[in-house]
């Protein structure tokens, strides 16, 4: 009978499939079922006295534990929603982002497609974490379970689990680089990088600084790109290029300095 309960083959039996082998066995075992029938038909005060508990309000502490164990399993989904959609939405911005020039909306809304395909991949997962915690299960009766009380109680326990789980999905924000600086220098490397061989040439950079109206002419262009590339010309990496923009950051407010006195 263990076995035949254990649908999920997880060692545990679950209100879920217990309520499953219930049903199973008096299919299985009529005769259980007619004595059982039998019985609760021959002991009428017994039966009124069922009758009158299940009409008795739920206690405070029951809905308490109803709210919990609605609330626990939406903190997981809340949490990993969130953390995956920041992590993937940060990884996607630096990376599929940067080189296709997407706001950081649209890589927000990308990574939020790979949490809900994780989420898919983790289903049930989370139900089955809650229930190894073994809560304790309130006894109730039917009429009890479908009273407005027991409805608001898991109804309220969802609805702040979830506002927990993901306010606590955003903690990866704490370890995300927010620098809108290196993100601008990001995608005008990668529009300035013509050719996509992730170097900036001497032709490329001097085309790019005289669209922002600075002219050079190509041995000062060359000459910028074994500067700041060590490379003997080739063309300036990411890294060199941040080196690069630095300068001519600091060049401007120098400029500016000297006009303003």
């Amino acid at each position: 009978e263990m076995a035949l309960a254990d649908l999920d083959r997880d060692k545990f039996i679950s209100p879920k499939d217990f309520e499953n082998w219930f049903h199973s066995a008096i299919k299985r075992f009529p005769d259980t079922a007619k004595v059982a029938a039998a019985t609760a038909s021959g002991n009428q005060a017994a039966a009124n006295s069922a009758e009158s508990s299940a009409s008795l309000p739920v206690p405070l502490s029951a809905l308490v534990i109803i709210a919990i164990e609605a609330a626990l399993p939406f903190v997981g989904f809340g949490f990993l929603d969130n953390a995956v959609m920041l992590i993937a939405g940060d990884a996607i911005d630096h990376t599929l982002g940067a080189a296709l020039h997407l706001s950081v909306m649209a890589s927000a809304a990308m990574g939020n497609v790979v949490s809900g395909m994780l989420g898919m991949q983790v289903h049930g997962a989370v139900e089955k974490l809650v229930q190894k915690l073994n809560l304790p299960v309130p006894i109730l009766s039917d009429q009890q379970r479908s009273s407005q009380r027991v409805f608001m109680a898991g109804h309220i326990g969802g609805t702040v689990g979830i506002a927990i789980g993901l306010t606590l999905g955003m903690l990866p924000l704490l370890f995300i680089s927010n620098d809108d600086d290196d993100k601008a220098i990001e995608h005008a490397f990668t529009s300035i990088d013509t050719s996509k061989d992730g170097l900036i040439s001497a032709a490329e950079l001097r085309e790019a600084l005289g669209r922002v109206g600075i002219t050079i002419d190509a041995s000062q262009a060359q000459a910028l790109v074994i500067k700041y590339s060590g490379q003997e010309g080739k063309g300036l990496n990411l890294e060199d290029f941040k080196k690069l923009a630095a300068e001519l950051k600091r060049s401007q407010k120098r400029e500016q300095k000297q006009a303003s006195a």
